[in-house]
């Protein structure tokens, strides 16, 4: 992968990362009086974390295409 497309999946990642920190449930009142089903707030987790996951899959890529650079640069020299 290149160094280009891993930093530009790297901020479409951390966007993604955002929007379901965003999207969680958050607690009300009136949620709290009422009963609130277990699973939509285990969906928002669920959601939130496999985005968090892949925001550090995709910090290693861009380290390890980094890295790729680096050692051809290099070795060039």
């Amino acid at each position: 992968m290149s160094l280009d497309v891993a930093r530009a999946a790297l901020v479409s990642l951390n966007k993604a990362a955002e929007a379901a920190r965003a999207n969680m449930p958050r607690p009300t009142r009136a949620s709290r009086l009422a009963w609130v089903p277990r699973w939509s707030w285990l969906d928002g987790e669920a959601l939130r974390t496999d985005a968090e996951i892949q925001v550090a899959v995709g910090e290693f890529q861009v380290a390890r295409a980094r890295a790729i650079v680096a050692r051809l640069i290099a070795e060039e020299l």
